[in-house]
């Protein structure tokens, strides 16, 4: 059954790109919004796929007794991912669409005017960018050795 959810993804990304094509090619596509709808779809249908999979790995596992169908080679890790990450691009298209195509010109003027923002400000080097990573690692590397120096001193404290 992992062949439905991968020919969908497929789908949806022919189309996609044939849009981006077109676009490029400075051809106005009228039915951009039904690439949006077409890809909120293609999520609902996949998360079904993916928490039918799901129930039917944890059912045959830890509840063998409940009702499923078979069982899944998966993992557990793999099930929690799929249905968070499907579910966030859910949320995510739905917004997108709501955000792009509901709201009139009003959405249309605020995007355009945070767009013109962002391409004023200024973007970090490379070199600022690891200097600032490696601040932000240093000090959360010493907040868990001060966690963990913590808890052993109050594991060793005798009660």
């Amino acid at each position: 059954m992992s062949w439905v959810p991968i020919t969908l993804n497929l789908f949806v990304h022919v189309v996609m790109y044939w849009y981006y094509f077109q676009a490029a090619r400075g051809v106005r596509i009228w039915w951009k919004e039904w690439i949006t709808k077409l890809q909120i779809t293609q999520f609902v249908l996949d998360l079904g796929f993916v928490y039918f999979a799901s129930y039917n790995y944890f059912t045959s596992t830890y509840f063998p007794s409940l009702p499923h169908y078979g069982s899944c080679a998966g993992e557990e890790f793999a099930a929690f991912m799929g249905c968070g990450i499907l579910s966030s691009y859910l949320v995510l298209f739905i917004s997108f669409y709501l955000a792009t195509y509901r709201k009139g010109k009003t959405a249309s003027k605020m995007a355009s005017k945070s767009m013109s923002k962002m391409s004023r400000t200024e973007v970090p080097t490379a070199t600022e960018t690891s200097e600032k990573a490696s601040e932000v690692f240093g000090a959360a590397k010493e907040t868990v050795v001060s966690t963990v120096n913590e808890i052993q001193k109050s594991a060793s404290k005798p009660e």
